[in-house]
């Protein structure tokens, strides 16, 4: 076969799988809103379907993530535990205002503050540690933080008939 041919073959294999994929990515997409719907009316949680071929588990999954609120935090916390829980990036919006109010000399720390803006982030593997050591407890960051619910799915494996466990 001359090279011309195996690159108009190859082209056109891939064309054709390419669509096929495609049109398979569809329905499943459409399928998988379907049952995502039906899961949901009919409120499943956790669920063994069983046949003669196999026994399939269905649990519905929903992720939630932590926010900490620095400022909050900052009121809840003493000083130290604070500092070691936040980092703090300084911005300076100003820097030749900031040299030249410099180079005045005695400079005003209000004033010096003026030129920066200032990002506080939680650090949040900090915070598990010292939950861990007991250095922070529960009552300590109760209201400090906000707990954000992704969008729920569901699993579906395959389940063994003597145990339920997943089989992988």
């Amino acid at each position: 076969m001359k090279t011309e041919d195996k690159i108009f073959k190859s082209v056109f294999d891939f064309y054709h799988k390419k669509k096929f994929f495609e049109k398979n990515q569809n329905q499943f997409k459409k399928s998988k809103q379907e049952f995502y719907k039906d899961m949901d009316n009919f409120n499943v949680e956790d669920l063994v379907v069983k046949s003669d071929k196999y026994n399939l588990k269905v649990t519905k999954v929903q992720t939630v993530k932590i926010k900490f609120l620095p400022e909050k935090l900052k009121k809840k916390l003493d000083k130290k535990v604070y500092n070691s829980v936040v980092n703090k990036s300084y911005t300076i919006d100003d820097f030749e205002g900031m040299v030249s109010y410099l180079k005045d000399l005695g400079a005003d720390p209000k004033i010096f503050k003026s030129f920066i803006s200032v990002k506080e982030t939680v650090d949040e593997s900090k915070i598990n540690q010292l939950s861990e050591i007991g250095v922070i407890d529960d009552k300590d960051i109760k209201s400090c933080y906000v707990l954000i619910e992704g969008k729920p799915y569901y699993k579906v494996k395959e389940v063994r008939e003597d145990d339920q466990r997943d089989t992988e």
